[in-house]
């Protein structure tokens, strides 16, 4: 009996030391800062205000949370996932009324068909179109996570070059000055200037390749119309004279077929962007010359689309009647 006592007291003690952590968590949710232990204790990642108001942005936590999710890598495994990961990525943009997805819409359809045309045997290296699809989707899904969750583009420079031209798609994105054709413009130039080189270069696209990589082209430039569309209903723009290279695209559709000039201008973007890639897999010396040639070429289409109608702060992207 003597033992008993000091035993009871003993577990008397270690309960109520188990007790005061969770007694000192609920008095200080109950004071008025007490959201901040709230937020240690959660697992949730929680979007900053800042974030979830931008230029009018009526984005939640809640789709902020799937954003997280849905550009999340470590559970992107299949090239097929692209494909509705980009239209649920631009229907939760779309839904919270946020200009920052304007990519996204654009991004939707072109997405779609080519994990179509891999699927239907449209290629002749079938794995690596695959390989193609699915890292090029990660150039787009990984600077928006890492955007996501600290509010600026970061990531190793020798895995993730591309840093500073996202991070400036975004932020044209939240300033209520910039035009829809200026952010959809820079989405466009980035993923096609800076995204497309590496990401040739990173599934070790061989010179055989080539063929089936234009023919790529050939076949996601028909749903220029589709991508049109969505923009227009998802975010209130109007991109068709964009697709069609404003006024230099009337020119030429005056003397061939109706769609030339952008298949021609798909076309030019993507053949600089497969040359760019065989300068990346080469030496180091030969390397860094591309590298120093694919950030020309970023700036100059970026001075172009400045010039661009439409494109000046504060201008709509309206078609022209």
């Amino acid at each position: 009996m003597k033992y008993q006592r000091p035993l009871l007291q003993t577990l008397k003690h270690t309960v109520a030391l188990a007790l005061v952590p969770l007694f000192l968590i609920r008095c200080a949710e109950n004071h008025p800062q007490g959201s901040i232990v709230k937020a240690a204790v959660s697992s949730k990642p929680q979007a900053p205000a800042a974030f979830l108001s931008q230029c009018g942005s009526k984005m939640t936590q809640e789709q902020y949370e799937e954003l997280l999710k849905l550009t999340d890598l470590s559970t992107f495994n299949d090239f097929n996932e692209a494909a509705p990961r980009a239209k649920r990525i631009a229907e939760v943009f779309a839904a919270a009324q946020d200009r920052r997805g304007i990519f996204a819409s654009m991004y939707v359809a072109i997405t779609r068909e080519a994990v179509d045309s891999t699927n239907r045997g449209e290629y002749e290296f079938t794995e690596k179109a695959s390989e193609l699809v699915k890292r090029f989707a990660e150039r787009y899904f990984e600077p928006l996570h890492n955007y996501l969750l600290n509010g600026a583009v970061k990531g190793s420079v020798k895995k993730f070059p591309v840093v500073a031209e996202w991070e400036r798609y975004y932020k044209l994105g939240s300033d209520c000055g910039t035009s829809d054709l200026n952010i959809l413009g820079t989405g466009v130039n980035n993923h096609m200037t800076m995204d497309l080189p590496f990401a040739l270069q990173e599934i070790g696209a061989e010179d055989s390749f080539e063929n089936d990589f234009m023919k790529f082209g050939d076949i996601l430039i028909l749903k220029k119309r589709e991508s049109t569309n969505l923009l227009e209903s998802q975010q209130n723009v109007f991109a068709a004279s964009f697709f069609d290279l404003f006024i230099f695209g009337r020119v030429i559709d005056e003397f061939f077929p109706t769609g030339t000039a952008a298949t021609l201008g798909f076309q030019f973007v993507r053949k600089v962007a497969w040359e760019s890639s065989r300068g990346l897999r080469g030496n180091s010396i030969q390397s860094a010359l591309a590298q120093r040639a694919i950030q020309f070429e970023w700036k100059n289409r970026q001075r172009i689309l400045a010039i661009m109608p439409h494109s000046k702060p504060g201008m709509k992207g309206t078609e022209e009647k």
